[in-house]
């Protein structure tokens, strides 16, 4: 089966030069627009991975994207103004991979099933992610912009999943998921919720050292999961539902 892309309302065929020109639209030679009517360009890297990026000084607006059930690596590129704005990016089953350069804004990403990559290299805003199952990796960071995520949702779905956060967060939602999962916050969280899988599996959270925390909530934690702030080790405590070190008197 040749892998697909879905643009709106064409369908592309990425690598199958037998496609059916009834059904399909040939990717070479053909333009890719967005609701806008803005000119998309996508180049073949080869081995599965292709760069989509716009003609538009703003970015690519009202975009949206199916893929099929094949493995996928797909990169939205852009200059220090553009935004992926209002878009929905649906990739189907299998290892796929989604690299954002952009900021984002306004837009769902979904993965479905397989081990999946996520990376978002300038921030995002309102921002739906499910990752579904799998053995999936995330990681978001702020690049110029003032926080890595804010005012989002991610979803990493059942499997063993690790998420990291290289920049500030604000008014976030994670749920890790079932698993065996691990989060990593590497600047200042503030007022954000974290759900564990209260699967029996062990999570950890890491949070860097000197990160500033204004209201963090972990829920679905229990026996065995383990919380870092800096070098220092906290063990939750089911019996009454706080975090414990041996090495700090404070209890959270």
């Amino acid at each position: 089966m040749a892998k697909t892309l879905t643009f709106n309302d064409g369908k592309y065929d990425l690598d199958d030069k037998d496609y059916d020109k009834d059904y399909d639209k040939d990717f070479r030679g053909r333009e890719r627009r967005d609701d806008r009517g803005e000119k998309l360009d996508l180049k073949d890297e080869g081995k599965g991975a292709y760069v989509l990026s716009s003609e538009s000084e703003g970015g690519i607006k009202d975009l949206y994207v199916q893929a099929d059930d094949n493995p996928l690596t797909l990169k939205i590129v852009g200059d220090s103004d553009s935004t992926f704005e209002d878009g929905s990016i649906n990739f189907g089953d299998d290892n796929d991979t989604l690299i954002v350069s952009t900021k984002t804004k306004d837009a769902e990403i979904e993965t479905e099933d397989g081990d999946d990559k996520l990376v978002s290299n300038a921030g995002f805003t309102r921002l739906t992610v499910d990752m579904d199952e799998g053995d999936d990796r995330a990681r978001f960071s702020a690049n110029d912009e003032k926080f890595a995520a804010k005012s989002s949702s991610v979803d990493m779905g059942e499997g063993e999943d690790r998420a990291v956060f290289n920049g500030p967060v604000k008014d976030l939602t994670i749920n890790m998921g079932t698993g065996q999962d691990d989060l990593f916050f590497k600047g200042d969280i503030k007022t954000s919720t974290v759900q564990l899988g209260n699967d029996g599996q062990r999570d950890v959270i890491r949070i860097a050292d000197g990160a500033k925390i204004e209201g963090l909530r972990i829920e679905g934690a229990e026996e065995g999961d383990i919380l870092y702030i800096g070098n220092t080790e906290y063990q939750y405590n089911p019996v009454d539902s706080t975090w414990v070190s041996e090495n700090d008197v404070r209890r959270f």
